[in-house]
């Protein structure tokens, strides 16, 4: 999973405007956040395995990207900067350009947008969370795999 995230990060360090990519490790939650705004934070939602035998499993996960930025312009109708506002919603479209297919070939399967989800977050935050849904296979490390045969059954009438 690391390489999934490390990859992320790479391909997510071409998009100028945004200024801190990180694992998430719960930055957003202190009083005074340890980021540059606006950020994108990686973590896993969910992954879900499957035995495909002789130690191997596949697993279909959940990557989520927690996209936060400081909320300092008004948006209503009246408010002469009112397109500066909408910067977010520009950034996650840059994101989603950014990562929807995309696999660094040999890993995990093509990332694939599942969600877009608003997060309530204080008054001065915007904050969405995008999720993207990949495979990969995981390998039994070591040599400790024993080849059994099964017992076929036998039935006589």
């Amino acid at each position: 999973m690391k390489h999934i995230f490390l990859s992320i990060q790479d391909r997510l360090s071409e998009i100028p405007g945004l200024q801190y990519i990180d694992k998430d490790w719960g930055q957003l939650q202190y009083e005074q956040p340890p980021v540059k705004w606006p950020c994108a934070l990686l973590d896993v939602a969910n992954a879900d395995f499957k035995q495909l035998g002789r130690g191997f499993q596949q697993a279909d996960a959940d990557i989520t990207v927690t996209v936060a930025n400081l909320n300092l312009v008004r948006s209503s109708a009246k408010a002469p900067m009112r397109g500066h506002a909408y910067a977010t919603i520009d950034l996650l479209e840059e994101i989603h350009q950014a990562l929807q297919l995309f696999s660094d070939g040999r890993h995990f399967s093509p990332l694939m947008r599942t969600n877009l989800q608003k997060v309530a977050a204080d008054k001065d935050m915007e904050v969405y969370v995008m999720t993207y849904r990949t495979s990969f296979v995981v390998e039994k490390l070591g040599k400790e795999t024993v080849e059994v045969q099964a017992t076929p059954s036998v039935r006589t009438l």
